[in-house]
């Protein structure tokens, strides 16, 4: 009488037969969660598939499909909400300039983007040239911010005018009234 065998269960992956008949791959990742990996027209293909997908996951160069869909506020939020080795001070300060400039967009006149709004942007979609002209928004707003500041008390003397005044009272220097 032929012996019966039990179906072997992998331990990494998985493959099922689909409703249309065709053969999904689908693996376990290094986080644990079983993701799908295409669809295959017969078993002995779909088998190579996720050897092929086991082979790579054993050679660190298994890549998440999931990774990077987490938009960038979020991640940088929930990085620093669960850091330990910084003070509560340097999170607040952090978390106020994420607020700032990360959950903003950012606008610029000469923006390449247009506005550059990280906060809902995927982490997969942050390119080198989307980091350099988000920089280079941050920089000139930080810039115009500045010179703002400063023209606002250089230019309302009434305020400078009374201060000057209180330092030459308090050194007792006479000085003729002002209209």
């Amino acid at each position: 009488m032929p012996r019966k065998t039990t179906a072997r269960r992998r331990s990494v992956g998985s493959i099922r037969v689909t409703k249309a008949g065709t053969y999904q791959v689908r693996l376990t990742g290094p986080d644990g969660k079983m993701r799908a990996h295409g669809t295959h027209r017969t078993k002995i293909e779909a088998e190579r598939v996720l050897a092929r997908l086991v082979a790579q996951a054993g050679s660190t160069m298994w890549i998440d499909v999931d990774a990077g869909t987490e938009p960038v506020g979020a991640f940088i939020r929930h990085w620093l909400t669960t850091r330990t080795d910084i003070r509560d001070s340097t999170r607040q300060l952090d978390l106020r300039l994420c607020d700032q400039w990360i959950d903003r967009p950012i606008a610029g006149s000469q923006a390449q983007f247009g506005a550059v709004d990280l906060s809902a942007t995927p982490l997969r979609a942050l390119t080198p040239a989307l980091t350099r002209e988000w920089m280079h928004l941050v920089v000139a707003e930080s810039r115009a911010r500045a010179i703002a500041h400063h023209r606002a008390h250089v230019e309302a003397p009434s305020a400078i005018n009374a201060q000057i005044r209180a330092w030459a009272r308090r050194r007792g220097i006479s000085l003729a009234a002002t209209e």
